[in-house]
Protein backbone atom coordinates (compact mmCIF):
# COMPACT_ATOMS: atom_id res chain seq x y z
CA UNK A 1 0.00 0.00 0.00
CA UNK A 2 3.16 2.41 0.36
CA UNK A 3 5.94 1.44 -1.62
CA UNK A 4 6.11 2.39 -5.54
CA UNK A 5 8.87 2.19 -7.92
CA UNK A 6 9.56 2.51 -11.61
CA UNK A 7 12.01 1.13 -13.71
CA UNK A 8 13.22 0.87 -17.48
CA UNK A 9 14.19 -2.17 -17.01
CA UNK A 10 11.71 -5.70 -17.02
CA UNK A 11 13.92 -7.46 -15.32
CA UNK A 12 15.03 -4.87 -12.54
CA UNK A 13 11.09 -4.62 -11.83
CA UNK A 14 10.93 -8.32 -11.40
CA UNK A 15 14.16 -8.65 -9.28
CA UNK A 16 12.84 -5.66 -6.99
CA UNK A 17 9.12 -7.68 -6.82
CA UNK A 18 11.01 -10.77 -5.86
CA UNK A 19 13.38 -8.92 -3.26
CA UNK A 20 10.10 -7.44 -1.45
CA UNK A 21 8.72 -10.93 -1.51
CA UNK A 22 10.94 -12.23 0.16
CA UNK A 23 11.07 -9.60 2.46
CA UNK A 24 7.09 -9.61 3.60
CA UNK A 25 6.40 -13.52 3.00
CA UNK A 26 4.58 -15.24 5.91
CA UNK A 27 3.34 -18.60 6.11
CA UNK A 28 -0.23 -18.94 5.27
CA UNK A 29 -0.65 -15.87 3.67
CA UNK A 30 -1.53 -15.15 0.33
CA UNK A 31 1.84 -13.25 -1.83
CA UNK A 32 0.71 -9.58 -2.29
CA UNK A 33 0.45 -8.28 -5.65
CA UNK A 34 2.76 -5.81 -6.86
CA UNK A 35 1.91 -5.57 -10.45
CA UNK A 36 -0.05 -2.11 -9.56
CA UNK A 37 3.13 -0.72 -7.50
CA UNK A 38 6.55 -1.75 -9.05
CA UNK A 39 6.09 -0.94 -13.26
CA UNK A 40 8.14 -0.75 -15.77
CA UNK A 41 8.52 2.23 -18.24
CA UNK A 42 10.75 4.87 -19.15
CA UNK A 43 10.56 7.64 -15.53
CA UNK A 44 11.49 10.41 -17.70
CA UNK A 45 9.30 10.69 -20.78
CA UNK A 46 5.38 10.15 -21.30
CA UNK A 47 5.33 10.55 -24.80
CA UNK A 48 4.52 7.63 -26.58
CA UNK A 49 5.95 9.18 -30.06
CA UNK A 50 9.48 9.64 -28.24
CA UNK A 51 9.37 6.27 -25.92
CA UNK A 52 6.99 3.94 -27.38
CA UNK A 53 5.39 1.61 -25.27
CA UNK A 54 7.91 2.29 -22.48
CA UNK A 55 6.45 6.08 -21.92
CA UNK A 56 5.33 6.18 -18.56
CA UNK A 57 2.66 8.99 -17.36
CA UNK A 58 3.13 9.32 -13.30
CA UNK A 59 -0.71 10.77 -12.94
CA UNK A 60 -2.34 8.00 -14.83
CA UNK A 61 -0.26 4.99 -13.49
CA UNK A 62 -0.43 5.67 -10.02
CA UNK A 63 -3.49 7.59 -9.89
CA UNK A 64 -4.39 7.28 -6.00
CA UNK A 65 -1.05 8.58 -5.09
CA UNK A 66 -1.89 12.02 -6.75
CA UNK A 67 -5.13 12.33 -5.96
CA UNK A 68 -3.65 13.30 -2.74
CA UNK A 69 -1.06 15.36 -4.31
CA UNK A 70 1.77 13.14 -4.93
CA UNK A 71 4.34 11.30 -3.10
CA UNK A 72 5.48 11.70 0.42
CA UNK A 73 8.96 10.66 -0.28
CA UNK A 74 10.73 9.88 -3.18
CA UNK A 75 14.21 7.90 -3.02
CA UNK A 76 16.84 6.93 -5.94
CA UNK A 77 19.94 6.49 -7.31
CA UNK A 78 19.46 7.72 -10.86
CA UNK A 79 21.80 6.20 -13.65
CA UNK A 80 24.61 9.16 -14.99
CA UNK A 81 24.20 9.27 -18.65
CA UNK A 82 25.12 12.32 -20.82
CA UNK A 83 22.92 12.57 -23.61
CA UNK A 84 25.77 13.19 -26.52
CA UNK A 85 26.69 9.64 -26.20
CA UNK A 86 23.31 7.65 -25.73
CA UNK A 87 20.41 9.70 -26.57
CA UNK A 88 18.11 10.50 -30.04
CA UNK A 89 17.71 13.71 -31.00
CA UNK A 90 14.37 13.41 -30.35
CA UNK A 91 14.68 12.24 -26.93
CA UNK A 92 16.93 15.28 -26.27
CA UNK A 93 14.73 17.31 -27.69
CA UNK A 94 12.15 16.14 -25.51
CA UNK A 95 14.19 16.81 -22.30
CA UNK A 96 14.69 20.47 -23.37
CA UNK A 97 11.15 21.42 -23.94
CA UNK A 98 9.80 19.45 -20.55
CA UNK A 99 13.15 19.85 -17.98
CA UNK A 100 14.86 23.09 -16.68
CA UNK A 101 17.87 20.90 -15.74
CA UNK A 102 18.23 20.44 -19.60
CA UNK A 103 20.56 22.91 -19.99
CA UNK A 104 24.00 22.85 -21.96
CA UNK A 105 25.13 19.06 -21.70
CA UNK A 106 21.71 16.80 -21.11
CA UNK A 107 22.72 14.30 -18.11
CA UNK A 108 20.05 11.77 -17.07
CA UNK A 109 20.71 12.43 -13.43
CA UNK A 110 20.30 15.91 -13.53
CA UNK A 111 16.74 14.99 -15.31
CA UNK A 112 16.12 12.63 -12.35
CA UNK A 113 16.07 15.18 -9.81
CA UNK A 114 13.83 17.05 -11.24
CA UNK A 115 11.57 14.94 -11.84
CA UNK A 116 11.92 13.50 -8.48
CA UNK A 117 11.07 16.49 -7.16
CA UNK A 118 7.85 17.19 -9.43
CA UNK A 119 6.41 13.25 -8.31
CA UNK A 120 6.55 15.01 -4.52
CA UNK A 121 3.47 16.29 -2.89
CA UNK A 122 3.96 19.80 -0.85
CA UNK A 123 6.15 19.04 1.75
CA UNK A 124 7.45 16.11 0.50
CA UNK A 125 11.02 14.69 0.88
CA UNK A 126 13.81 13.83 -1.84
CA UNK A 127 16.48 11.59 -1.31
CA UNK A 128 19.34 10.98 -3.88
CA UNK A 129 22.17 9.48 -4.08
CA UNK A 130 24.19 11.24 -7.16
CA UNK A 131 27.65 12.75 -8.73
CA UNK A 132 29.04 15.61 -6.29
CA UNK A 133 29.73 17.75 -10.18
CA UNK A 134 26.49 18.62 -10.37
CA UNK A 135 26.89 21.10 -7.13
CA UNK A 136 28.79 23.62 -9.41
CA UNK A 137 28.89 22.37 -12.78
CA UNK A 138 27.71 24.53 -15.67
CA UNK A 139 25.30 22.39 -17.33
CA UNK A 140 23.74 22.12 -13.74
CA UNK A 141 22.68 25.63 -12.93
CA UNK A 142 18.97 25.22 -14.44
CA UNK A 143 18.34 22.46 -12.04
CA UNK A 144 20.32 24.42 -9.28
CA UNK A 145 17.99 27.61 -9.25
CA UNK A 146 15.17 25.53 -10.05
CA UNK A 147 15.75 23.75 -6.37
CA UNK A 148 16.84 26.82 -4.75
CA UNK A 149 13.30 27.94 -6.09
CA UNK A 150 11.24 24.67 -5.13
CA UNK A 151 12.80 22.79 -2.16
CA UNK A 152 14.71 22.98 1.17
CA UNK A 153 17.53 21.89 0.74
CA UNK A 154 17.90 19.56 4.34
CA UNK A 155 21.39 18.20 3.69
CA UNK A 156 24.52 17.57 1.80
CA UNK A 157 26.49 14.20 2.67
CA UNK A 158 29.70 13.55 1.33
CA UNK A 159 30.44 10.71 0.15
CA UNK A 160 34.33 10.22 -0.91
CA UNK A 161 35.56 6.70 -1.14
CA UNK A 162 32.01 5.65 -1.47
CA UNK A 163 31.05 5.87 -4.87
CA UNK A 164 29.54 2.38 -6.37
CA UNK A 165 32.44 0.32 -8.31
CA UNK A 166 30.95 0.94 -11.75
CA UNK A 167 30.23 4.61 -11.51
CA UNK A 168 33.80 5.68 -11.07
CA UNK A 169 32.78 8.99 -9.85
CA UNK A 170 32.31 10.78 -6.17
CA UNK A 171 28.82 11.11 -4.97
CA UNK A 172 27.00 12.81 -2.11
CA UNK A 173 23.64 12.09 -1.18
CA UNK A 174 20.81 14.98 -1.53
CA UNK A 175 18.19 15.19 0.88
CA UNK A 176 15.56 18.27 0.33
CA UNK A 177 11.63 18.80 0.78
CA UNK A 178 9.40 20.35 -1.37
CA UNK A 179 8.63 24.06 0.03
CA UNK A 180 8.76 27.29 -1.29
CA UNK A 181 9.26 28.75 1.93
CA UNK A 182 13.19 28.65 2.29
CA UNK A 183 14.45 31.74 2.63
CA UNK A 184 15.93 30.83 5.93
CA UNK A 185 17.16 27.62 5.92
CA UNK A 186 20.10 25.98 7.11
CA UNK A 187 21.52 22.95 5.45
CA UNK A 188 23.48 20.74 6.62
CA UNK A 189 26.73 19.62 5.19
CA UNK A 190 28.02 15.76 6.76
CA UNK A 191 31.73 15.01 5.68
CA UNK A 192 32.96 11.47 5.76
CA UNK A 193 36.48 10.19 7.68
CA UNK A 194 36.62 6.54 6.10
CA UNK A 195 32.91 5.28 7.36
CA UNK A 196 32.43 7.37 9.91
CA UNK A 197 30.33 10.54 9.21
CA UNK A 198 29.91 13.99 10.94
CA UNK A 199 28.36 17.24 10.81
CA UNK A 200 31.14 19.50 9.24
CA UNK A 201 29.39 22.51 9.24
CA UNK A 202 25.88 24.38 8.18
CA UNK A 203 24.93 26.77 5.16
CA UNK A 204 22.60 29.38 5.00
CA UNK A 205 20.52 28.55 1.30
CA UNK A 206 20.08 32.05 0.60
CA UNK A 207 24.12 31.91 0.27
CA UNK A 208 23.73 29.87 -3.00
CA UNK A 209 21.56 32.78 -4.82
CA UNK A 210 24.75 35.34 -4.63
CA UNK A 211 27.23 32.63 -6.53
CA UNK A 212 27.31 32.86 -10.06
CA UNK A 213 25.56 30.31 -11.68
CA UNK A 214 23.80 29.63 -8.41
CA UNK A 215 26.54 27.16 -7.50
CA UNK A 216 26.50 25.16 -4.71
CA UNK A 217 30.03 25.67 -2.94
CA UNK A 218 29.19 23.43 0.23
CA UNK A 219 32.49 22.82 1.10
CA UNK A 220 33.76 25.94 2.09
CA UNK A 221 33.02 26.36 6.01
CA UNK A 222 32.46 29.47 7.41
CA UNK A 223 36.66 29.80 7.63
CA UNK A 224 37.50 28.99 4.32
CA UNK A 225 34.74 30.85 3.06
CA UNK A 226 36.05 34.21 4.27
CA UNK A 227 38.87 32.86 2.64
CA UNK A 228 37.86 31.95 -0.44
CA UNK A 229 36.33 35.76 -0.23
CA UNK A 230 39.82 37.26 -0.26
CA UNK A 231 41.48 35.35 -2.66
CA UNK A 232 38.62 36.83 -4.95
CA UNK A 233 38.84 40.40 -3.77
CA UNK A 234 40.51 42.71 -6.15
CA UNK A 235 41.01 40.14 -8.89
CA UNK A 236 40.32 40.09 -12.74
CA UNK A 237 38.86 36.71 -14.30
CA UNK A 238 41.75 35.04 -16.21
CA UNK A 239 39.59 34.95 -19.18
CA UNK A 240 39.38 38.89 -19.06
CA UNK A 241 43.36 39.56 -19.21
CA UNK A 242 44.23 36.94 -21.22
CA UNK A 243 42.32 34.58 -24.33
CA UNK A 244 41.53 30.62 -23.44
CA UNK A 245 41.05 28.24 -25.99
CA UNK A 246 40.53 24.54 -26.12
CA UNK A 247 43.21 22.35 -28.16
CA UNK A 248 42.30 20.78 -31.64
CA UNK A 249 40.56 17.37 -32.69
CA UNK A 250 42.53 15.30 -34.93
CA UNK A 251 39.46 13.13 -35.69
CA UNK A 252 35.81 12.69 -35.32
CA UNK A 253 33.59 10.68 -37.97
CA UNK A 254 32.39 13.08 -40.64
CA UNK A 255 34.21 16.02 -39.66
CA UNK A 256 36.92 17.89 -41.46
CA UNK A 257 37.93 18.38 -45.39
CA UNK A 258 37.22 15.75 -46.97
CA UNK A 259 34.80 14.21 -44.66
CA UNK A 260 37.23 11.56 -42.17
CA UNK A 261 35.03 7.90 -42.28
CA UNK A 262 35.09 5.83 -39.44
CA UNK A 263 38.05 4.13 -40.97
CA UNK A 264 39.78 7.79 -40.27
CA UNK A 265 38.92 7.24 -36.79
CA UNK A 266 40.45 3.88 -36.17
CA UNK A 267 43.52 4.07 -38.45
CA UNK A 268 44.41 7.75 -38.16
CA UNK A 269 45.99 8.37 -41.20
CA UNK A 270 47.37 12.35 -40.37
CA UNK A 271 50.00 10.80 -37.22
CA UNK A 272 53.34 10.61 -38.05
CA UNK A 273 56.81 8.94 -35.76
CA UNK A 274 58.60 11.49 -38.26
CA UNK A 275 58.39 15.02 -39.93
CA UNK A 276 56.35 14.12 -43.13
CA UNK A 277 56.56 17.82 -44.48
CA UNK A 278 56.49 21.57 -43.64
CA UNK A 279 52.81 20.99 -42.34
CA UNK A 280 53.74 17.82 -40.25
CA UNK A 281 54.46 19.61 -35.93
CA UNK A 282 55.04 17.87 -33.24
CA UNK A 283 51.78 16.73 -31.02
CA UNK A 284 51.51 16.52 -27.50
CA UNK A 285 49.08 14.88 -25.26
CA UNK A 286 48.11 15.47 -21.88
CA UNK A 287 50.59 13.21 -20.46
CA UNK A 288 53.14 15.26 -22.21
CA UNK A 289 52.88 18.35 -20.26
CA UNK A 290 54.24 19.17 -16.52
CA UNK A 291 54.66 21.85 -15.04
CA UNK A 292 57.24 24.67 -16.38
CA UNK A 293 58.08 21.57 -18.91
CA UNK A 294 57.21 19.55 -21.70
CA UNK A 295 58.06 16.14 -22.26
CA UNK A 296 57.42 15.15 -25.80
CA UNK A 297 56.43 11.65 -26.51
CA UNK A 298 58.05 11.57 -29.99
CA UNK A 299 54.89 11.60 -32.02
CA UNK A 300 53.68 14.21 -35.36
CA UNK A 301 50.83 15.38 -36.84
CA UNK A 302 49.81 16.80 -40.37
CA UNK A 303 48.06 20.29 -39.35
CA UNK A 304 44.92 21.40 -41.85
CA UNK A 305 41.90 21.27 -42.53
CA UNK A 306 41.75 17.51 -43.19
CA UNK A 307 41.17 17.48 -39.19
CA UNK A 308 37.78 17.21 -37.60
CA UNK A 309 38.28 20.23 -35.35
CA UNK A 310 42.08 22.12 -36.48
CA UNK A 311 41.74 25.21 -34.71
CA UNK A 312 43.42 28.74 -35.84
CA UNK A 313 47.48 28.03 -35.87
CA UNK A 314 48.05 30.95 -33.42
CA UNK A 315 47.11 28.77 -30.91
CA UNK A 316 50.17 26.72 -31.43
CA UNK A 317 52.80 28.96 -32.68
CA UNK A 318 54.69 32.02 -30.43
CA UNK A 319 54.19 32.62 -26.53
CA UNK A 320 51.62 30.19 -24.74
CA UNK A 321 50.52 28.39 -21.42
CA UNK A 322 49.42 24.94 -22.44
CA UNK A 323 47.27 23.30 -19.46
CA UNK A 324 47.42 20.08 -18.74
CA UNK A 325 43.32 19.17 -18.64
CA UNK A 326 43.70 16.22 -16.38
CA UNK A 327 45.22 17.66 -12.62
CA UNK A 328 47.26 16.39 -10.02
CA UNK A 329 46.22 16.23 -6.30
CA UNK A 330 46.84 18.55 -3.99
CA UNK A 331 48.92 21.10 -3.21
CA UNK A 332 49.92 21.24 -7.14
CA UNK A 333 46.96 20.37 -8.85
CA UNK A 334 47.35 22.81 -12.23
CA UNK A 335 49.78 21.55 -14.52
CA UNK A 336 50.72 24.03 -16.35
CA UNK A 337 54.09 25.14 -18.50
CA UNK A 338 54.77 28.21 -20.87
CA UNK A 339 56.47 27.63 -24.47
CA UNK A 340 57.42 29.72 -27.75
CA UNK A 341 57.86 26.87 -29.73
CA UNK A 342 55.58 25.11 -32.39
CA UNK A 343 53.58 22.31 -30.46
CA UNK A 344 50.33 20.90 -31.63
CA UNK A 345 48.29 19.57 -28.94
CA UNK A 346 44.76 17.87 -28.44
CA UNK A 347 42.14 18.89 -26.09
CA UNK A 348 43.64 17.44 -23.26
CA UNK A 349 45.11 20.08 -23.30
CA UNK A 350 44.45 24.20 -23.08
CA UNK A 351 45.71 26.40 -24.51
CA UNK A 352 46.26 30.74 -22.64
CA UNK A 353 47.12 33.11 -25.25
CA UNK A 354 47.79 36.83 -24.53
CA UNK A 355 45.42 39.64 -25.51
CA UNK A 356 46.30 42.47 -28.35
CA UNK A 357 48.20 45.07 -26.51
CA UNK A 358 48.09 43.52 -23.05
CA UNK A 359 50.99 44.21 -20.82
CA UNK A 360 50.37 40.83 -18.47
CA UNK A 361 53.02 38.68 -19.23
CA UNK A 362 52.23 34.78 -19.98
CA UNK A 363 54.71 34.02 -17.44
CA UNK A 364 53.63 35.99 -14.42
CA UNK A 365 50.09 33.92 -15.22
CA UNK A 366 52.02 30.00 -15.48
CA UNK A 367 53.80 31.86 -11.65
CA UNK A 368 50.38 31.92 -10.25
CA UNK A 369 48.48 29.02 -11.92
CA UNK A 370 51.20 26.40 -10.85
CA UNK A 371 50.86 27.82 -7.10
CA UNK A 372 49.78 25.86 -3.95
CA UNK A 373 47.40 28.57 -4.01
CA UNK A 374 45.80 28.24 -7.30
CA UNK A 375 45.28 24.62 -6.37
CA UNK A 376 43.79 25.15 -3.42
CA UNK A 377 41.18 27.80 -4.75
CA UNK A 378 40.96 25.04 -7.61
CA UNK A 379 39.73 22.55 -5.05
CA UNK A 380 37.50 24.77 -3.33
CA UNK A 381 35.65 26.20 -6.05
CA UNK A 382 35.46 23.65 -9.45
CA UNK A 383 33.32 20.29 -9.51
CA UNK A 384 35.82 18.65 -11.11
CA UNK A 385 38.85 19.09 -9.27
CA UNK A 386 37.88 16.19 -6.56
CA UNK A 387 36.87 13.34 -8.58
CA UNK A 388 38.54 10.31 -7.51
CA UNK A 389 39.63 9.12 -11.64
CA UNK A 390 40.77 11.73 -13.41
CA UNK A 391 39.85 15.24 -11.86
CA UNK A 392 39.99 17.83 -14.21
CA UNK A 393 40.02 21.63 -15.25
CA UNK A 394 37.78 22.28 -17.75
CA UNK A 395 37.72 25.65 -19.71
CA UNK A 396 34.53 27.82 -18.15
CA UNK A 397 36.08 27.11 -14.25
CA UNK A 398 40.15 27.60 -15.79
CA UNK A 399 38.20 31.41 -17.08
CA UNK A 400 36.99 32.49 -13.70
CA UNK A 401 40.17 32.01 -12.17
CA UNK A 402 41.03 35.10 -9.84
CA UNK A 403 44.06 36.99 -11.12
CA UNK A 404 45.55 39.55 -9.38
CA UNK A 405 46.13 42.35 -11.58
CA UNK A 406 49.94 44.39 -11.44
CA UNK A 407 51.90 46.20 -13.46
CA UNK A 408 54.48 44.73 -15.84
CA UNK A 409 57.23 46.04 -13.54
CA UNK A 410 55.84 44.53 -10.33
CA UNK A 411 55.47 41.13 -12.67
CA UNK A 412 59.37 41.07 -13.17
CA UNK A 413 60.30 39.06 -9.55
CA UNK A 414 57.76 36.46 -10.86
CA UNK A 415 58.60 36.54 -14.39
CA UNK A 416 62.23 35.78 -13.39
CA UNK A 417 61.29 32.74 -11.11
CA UNK A 418 59.32 31.45 -13.75
CA UNK A 419 62.67 31.64 -16.61
CA UNK A 420 64.78 29.99 -13.57
CA UNK A 421 62.10 27.23 -13.20
CA UNK A 422 61.92 26.50 -16.88
CA UNK A 423 65.54 26.45 -16.98
CA UNK A 424 66.00 24.28 -14.10
CA UNK A 425 63.75 21.55 -15.80
CA UNK A 426 64.89 21.96 -19.01
CA UNK A 427 68.61 20.84 -17.20
CA UNK A 428 66.88 18.26 -15.21
CA UNK A 429 65.61 16.69 -18.16
CA UNK A 430 68.98 16.74 -20.17
CA UNK A 431 70.63 14.81 -17.13
CA UNK A 432 67.98 12.30 -17.24
CA UNK A 433 67.69 11.90 -20.60
CA UNK A 434 71.48 11.53 -20.69
CA UNK A 435 71.11 8.84 -18.33
CA UNK A 436 68.45 7.24 -20.04
CA UNK A 437 70.55 6.74 -23.32
CA UNK A 438 73.39 5.60 -21.98
CA UNK A 439 70.70 2.61 -20.69
CA UNK A 440 69.03 2.05 -23.79
CA UNK A 441 72.78 1.99 -25.30
CA UNK A 442 73.92 -0.50 -23.00
CA UNK A 443 71.27 -2.89 -22.19
CA UNK A 444 69.22 -2.13 -25.78
CA UNK A 445 65.76 -1.01 -24.56
CA UNK A 446 63.63 -0.38 -26.58
CA UNK A 447 60.90 1.01 -24.38
CA UNK A 448 62.78 2.18 -20.87
CA UNK A 449 60.55 0.94 -17.95
CA UNK A 450 58.21 4.23 -15.98
CA UNK A 451 60.89 3.36 -12.91
CA UNK A 452 64.29 3.73 -14.80
CA UNK A 453 62.60 6.82 -16.26
CA UNK A 454 62.93 8.39 -12.80
CA UNK A 455 66.05 6.61 -12.00
CA UNK A 456 67.40 9.35 -10.03
CA UNK A 457 64.44 8.83 -7.13
CA UNK A 458 65.44 5.50 -6.99
CA UNK A 459 68.12 4.43 -4.54
CA UNK A 460 71.31 2.37 -6.26
CA UNK A 461 69.54 -1.14 -4.64
CA UNK A 462 66.32 -0.29 -6.19
CA UNK A 463 68.21 0.51 -9.42
CA UNK A 464 69.72 -2.90 -9.71
CA UNK A 465 66.42 -4.26 -8.47
CA UNK A 466 64.73 -2.46 -11.46
CA UNK A 467 66.94 -3.70 -14.12
CA UNK A 468 67.07 -7.42 -12.56
CA UNK A 469 63.17 -7.18 -13.36
CA UNK A 470 64.08 -6.71 -16.62
CA UNK A 471 65.95 -9.57 -16.86
CA UNK A 472 69.38 -7.98 -16.71
CA UNK A 473 72.23 -9.12 -14.66
CA UNK A 474 75.02 -7.20 -13.68
CA UNK A 475 78.40 -8.75 -12.71
CA UNK A 476 80.26 -7.65 -9.72
CA UNK A 477 82.78 -5.84 -11.21
CA UNK A 478 79.86 -4.49 -13.46
CA UNK A 479 77.74 -3.11 -10.38
CA UNK A 480 80.83 -1.86 -8.93
CA UNK A 481 81.26 0.73 -11.91
CA UNK A 482 77.59 1.39 -12.44
CA UNK A 483 77.53 2.09 -8.73
CA UNK A 484 79.92 5.03 -8.95
CA UNK A 485 78.23 6.33 -12.29
CA UNK A 486 75.12 6.03 -10.62
CA UNK A 487 75.31 7.96 -7.57
CA UNK A 488 77.74 10.72 -9.59
CA UNK A 489 74.64 11.44 -11.92
CA UNK A 490 71.70 10.52 -9.53
CA UNK A 491 73.56 13.37 -7.46
CA UNK A 492 73.68 15.80 -10.17
CA UNK A 493 70.22 15.46 -10.66
CA UNK A 494 68.74 15.49 -7.39
CA UNK A 495 71.04 18.95 -6.52
CA UNK A 496 68.74 20.58 -9.80
CA UNK A 497 65.95 18.89 -8.03
CA UNK A 498 66.65 20.22 -5.02
CA UNK A 499 66.82 23.49 -6.76
CA UNK A 500 63.46 23.33 -8.20
CA UNK A 501 61.89 22.69 -5.22
CA UNK A 502 63.23 25.69 -3.14
CA UNK A 503 62.45 27.61 -6.02
CA UNK A 504 58.84 26.61 -6.29
CA UNK A 505 58.50 27.33 -2.22
CA UNK A 506 59.70 30.90 -3.20
CA UNK A 507 56.88 31.44 -5.89
CA UNK A 508 54.72 30.11 -3.52
CA UNK A 509 55.41 32.64 -0.84
CA UNK A 510 55.42 35.13 -4.04
CA UNK A 511 51.90 34.54 -4.41
CA UNK A 512 50.60 34.48 -0.88
CA UNK A 513 52.04 37.75 -0.65
CA UNK A 514 50.07 39.19 -3.43
CA UNK A 515 46.69 37.53 -2.45
CA UNK A 516 48.13 39.41 1.49
CA UNK A 517 47.72 36.25 3.15
CA UNK A 518 48.59 36.06 6.80
CA UNK A 519 50.60 33.38 8.60
CA UNK A 520 47.17 31.99 9.92
CA UNK A 521 45.68 32.00 5.87
CA UNK A 522 48.74 30.27 5.27
CA UNK A 523 48.24 27.52 7.10
CA UNK A 524 44.71 27.14 6.51
CA UNK A 525 45.73 26.67 2.51
CA UNK A 526 48.80 24.25 2.79
CA UNK A 527 46.69 22.04 5.35
CA UNK A 528 44.01 21.90 3.51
Amino acid sequence: NNIYGVDINEESIEIAKLSLWLRTAQQGRKLSNLSNNIKCGNSLIDDPAVAGEKAFNWHNEFPEVFAKGGFDVVIGNPPYVFARDNFQQIEKDYFINNYVSAKYQINTYLLFIEKSLNLLRLNGINGLIIPNSWLMIYSGEGLRKYLLDNCKLNQIINLVGYSFEDANVETVILISEKNINNRNNSIKIFLNNGAEFYLSHSKNQIEFENNKGYEFKVFLDDTTDELNSKIISNTEILDSITLIKAGLQAYEKDKGIPKQTAEDVINRPYDYNYKFDENTHRYLDGKDVGRYYISWSGFYLSYGNHLAAPRTFNLFDGKKIIVREITGHFPKCLIATYSEDVYLYNRSNIAILERENSDISLKYIVAILNSTLLSYYFVKNTAKSVRKLFPKIILNDLRKFPIKKISFIQQQPYIEKVEQMLALYKELQEQSQKFQRGLERKFAFTDLPKKLQDWYLLSYADFIKELEKNKIKLSLSEEAEWETYFSTEAKKAMEIKSQIEKTDKEIDQMVYALYELTEDEIKIVEES
